[in-house]
């Protein structure tokens, strides 16, 4: 049995992958689940193993909605279930940031923002 290094935690909202070894892009992608150590989603097109992301997680729920700006490589690239999104891709966060609120908004405080239903992964 594998041992995780950081544990799972399913989470379905909008991911947006924003440059693809460096070149500008939109991809859009739902997460599937993530971690302190990376993210897997489902997406738009597929990205070769071993290229650098930079991609941005919204925590939608929230308002203003929450923007986490990331960086990774992708270790994982393969075929999804659906339709919408037809490829399942796993890269590591490396860096992450809070982005700052749009122009006129004020950042609410940790403990003002609504729970975001989080389950640990099983698998």
């Amino acid at each position: 049995m594998t041992r995780r290094k950081f544990p799972r935690y399913q989470l379905n909202v909008p991911l947006e992958i924003l440059s693809v070894d460096y070149q500008p892009t939109v991809i859009r992608a739902q997460t599937h689940d993530i971690s302190t150590g990376g993210v897997r989603c489902l997406a738009e097109q597929s990205i070769a193993v071993g290229t650098i992301v930079d991609y941005r997680i919204t925590l939608s729920a929230n308002q203003p909605a929450v923007v986490i700006q990331c960086k990774g490589i992708v270790l994982r690239s393969g075929p999804s279930e659906t339709a919408e999104f037809p490829h399942e891709l796993v890269f590591t966060m490396r860096t992450y940031h809070f982005a700052p609120p749009q122009a006129g908004r004020e950042v609410g405080t940790v403990s003002a923002l609504p729970a975001v239903n989080i389950r640990q992964a099983t698998a």
